[in-house]
């Protein structure tokens, strides 16, 4: 008995779907399903659904006890992921390039980012972040096939405050030290005072 089978939908589908398998029909015939050659328990109909990636197979048998294999039908269950940016201090008024870069799936791939708050696009995989505060961005990306994945990325924004020492008057040949009081920020920080001159250093946070 001459024995085929074939996929009635999408061979390739995303997580949680599957892909009904049919065998060659007729009249006092029995099945036997096959993934990757080893014997699927239970699958003994014309039909089969298949959920899990390999190579099916089924045996056809006749009422006579004849039987033939059929060929391979080859399914793959899709799974998406990607790498994202991971979180990332900027200071205020700069920007950085946010990037997502698919993991598996099927091309091509559309996305998603959100807020658009600072974004200069949010259908690129790689747009221009330029918040003005602290924010999470979110990016969902779709394949061709309809799998979909969601990443996030926290991009911190900090700016600097300097409190200077306030006017001091003192006489000719005298010396007094400077301060310069740092607030907000991300430590270490690095100093550069100027005008130089007068100054024993202008790199530090007290200079005399």
């Amino acid at each position: 008995v001459p024995a085929g089978a074939f996929a009635l939908g999408p061979e390739v589908f995303c997580p949680g779907g599957s892909v009904t398998l049919q065998a060659t029909s007729g009249a006092g015939l029995s099945y036997q399903w096959f993934r990757d050659f080893e014997k699927i328990s239970g699958a003994d109909q014309e039909q089969y659904i298949a959920s899990d990636s390999g190579k099916y197979t089924v045996v056809v048998k006749d009422a006579s006890g004849c039987y033939s294999q059929s060929n391979s039908v080859s399914v793959r269950l899709s799974i998406l992921s990607a790498a994202v940016r991971p979180d990332t201090i900027i200071c205020l008024g700069g920007s950085i390039a946010l990037w997502a870069v698919p993991i598996g799936g099927v091309a091509p791939f559309s996305y998603a980012w959100s807020p658009s708050t600072g974004l200069n696009s949010t259908t690129v995989p790689d747009p221009q972040a330029a918040p003005d505060t602290t924010r999470r961005y979110t990016v969902s990306i779709t394949d061709s096939i309809g799998c979909k994945f969601s990443s996030a990325v926290t991009i911190v924004v900090t700016h600097v405050e300097v409190d200077a020492s306030p006017p001091v008057f003192i006489c000719k040949g005298e010396s007094v030290r400077l301060n310069a009081a740092v607030s907000n920020g991300t430590p270490p920080f690095r100093y550069q005072w100027l005008p130089s001159e007068g100054l024993d250093v202008t790199d530090v946070a007290n200079p005399l």
